[in-house]
């Protein structure tokens, strides 16, 4: 059993697919962990939002299979004005961002966690997840729609 088993599928390092994908095992179990996280991350979205909750993330999918709440897609938005578009065209409640890109794991388009600088000032923070350096690893913001302007002035 690795880091993280708390006993349900997808908790022990071996079960993760990236563990066999990566040849170096130290690189593999830190790809495998990382996942894990994002499991857990997942669940806990579904036991910290409303049952109606819609939630902005790279994977849609994952979020309604593993947290029970209604995925939207974000796009990685370039500036604050995609980012709030995105959120007034999806209705989401809530931003999940995670240092873990379900598509993009070598962070060739940016870093996942890019888009929470462009959200500051749209919500707060329902909760993060740390590192171990105390670096964020994972955010939930709660969505402020009364902070999210109507349009935007073309420049």
């Amino acid at each position: 059993a690795g880091a993280g088993n708390d006993g349900k599928p997808g908790d022990r390092l071996s079960e993760i697919a990236e563990f066999y994908r990566v040849p170096s095992g130290p690189a593999a179990a830190a790809n495998a962990a990382a996942q894990i996280g994002v499991f857990g991350d997942l669940r806990r979205i579904g036991e910290t939002t409303p049952a109606d909750a819609r939630v902005l993330w790279y994977s849609p999918a994952y979020v309604a299979l593993l947290s029970g709440r209604r995925g939207a897609r974000l796009e990685r938005p370039a500036d604050s004005a995609s980012l709030e578009a995105q959120l007034r065209s999806s209705g989401a409640d809530f931003i999940y961002l995670a240092h873990l890109h379900p598509r993009d794991s070598a962070h060739r388009l940016g870093h996942p966690l890019d888009p929470l600088a462009l959200a500051a000032g749209l919500g707060h923070v329902a909760w993060r997840r740390d590192g171990p350096s105390g670096e964020p690893r994972a955010v939930l913001l709660e969505v402020d729609r009364g902070r999210i302007p109507k349009t935007r002035p073309i420049p």
